[in-house]
């Protein structure tokens, strides 16, 4: 790995607030954590069976802990090595190239990755979530960005173009304007960014995903940015958390920690949202540990739990230290 990526990058920096804030309660989500580790290796979502997907989550919600234990380090190295990459879905395969950067594991590299964004990439810009799909996805092209980066190759570093133009030599990517052109291209009236070009409204999670992919490729413009970043602010709810749309009525757990990641990185939280962001948190908090998606969901899970730690990280760290976040820094290796 040569690269951090936008997520990464973030999860190193706000690690230290977790323990801080949660005490003594951050060893339940530890425990809930192990329990839902696999003797096979790997964690499972709610269906009880192991998967890249979740064990990505859990072994970013143990990082964000402090320590990924060292049998869970060895289980999840061993399940993600065994499988059949070129086999995997697309989440899947983003999955297990996002682990590497917390593993002594090298499974994805250049020559997976040319072949997973080849089968992707779509004339307009952009890239699918899955094969089928004709047309691009804002989250799916998120991914890609993602995965170029965590790889080295930075649209906005200067000191690596050679990295960028062994990519474009082969004809895998496209122009940074044409991906700029198909970002813009999903924000709506309302500001915020729609996944799929026949949703005529914007949402949080692709507004999101549109946000950290423009930073990735170094796009700034003002009126861009603070349209989006409106909309997401006006998405909070009287509960304190976040919102998935404007007519969705309640929040949950990943429309709160995906907004409030990318308004932190562009410098757009705004200092009264915290409390009531952690008091809609802290009623997802589960007795015996894990986080659940709302305040109603009585059952925990893998991927709400990093979510819910999250979350936390930033609203701890922004309170202490507000100005440390320089989003000059994103995207280049340590």
């Amino acid at each position: 790995m040569s690269g951090d990526g936008f997520v990464h990058s973030y999860l190193k920096r706000l690690r230290p607030r977790v323990s801080e804030r949660l005490g003594t309660r951050a060893e339940r989500h530890r425990q809930f954590l192990l329990r839902a580790f696999r003797p096979e290796g790997g964690f499972a979502g709610r269906s009880g069976l192991p998967n890249p997907y979740y064990t990505l989550f859990g072994l970013r919600a143990f990082f964000l802990l402090g320590e990924i234990p060292p049998e869970v380090v060895r289980g999840s190295a061993s399940f993600l090595r065994t499988r059949d990459f070129g086999q995997l879905s697309p989440a899947d395969q983003f999955a297990t190239l996002f682990s590497q950067s917390l593993l002594p594991l090298q499974v994805v590299g250049k020559t997976e990755l040319f072949a997973l964004l080849n089968n992707l990439r779509r004339d307009d810009g952009g890239f699918a979530l899955i094969p089928e799909q004709a047309e691009g996805s804002v989250y799916a092209t998120f991914l890609a960005l993602e995965s170029l980066s965590m790889l080295g190759v930075h649209w906005g570093d200067t000191n690596q173009p050679g990295n960028l133009g062994e990519w474009e030599k082969v004809k895998l990517l496209p122009g940074r304007e044409q991906i700029v052109n198909f970002l813009l291209g999903r924000q709506r009236g309302d500001g915020g960014f729609a996944e799929v070009g026949s949703i005529p409204f914007g949402g949080t999670s692709p507004t999101a995903a549109a946000l950290a992919a423009l930073r990735l490729l170094g796009f700034e413009d003002s009126r861009v940015i603070g349209r989006a970043c409106d909309f997401l602010r006006a998405l909070q709810s009287p509960e304190g958390g976040f919102r998935a749309a404007s007519a969705v009525p309640v929040p949950d757990l990943l429309s709160t920690a995906v907004a409030l990641l990318v308004l932190m990185d562009r410098q757009a939280v705004r200092g009264d949202a915290l409390d009531n962001v952690m008091r809609f948190v802290e009623a997802c908090e589960k007795p015996a540990g894990g986080f659940a998606s709302h305040s109603a969901d009585e059952q925990p899970d893998v991927e709400y739990t990093f979510y819910g730690l999250l979350v936390t990280a930033i609203c701890e760290k922004m309170r202490g230290f507000p100005s440390e976040f320089s989003p000059r820094t994103l995207g280049a290796g340590p």
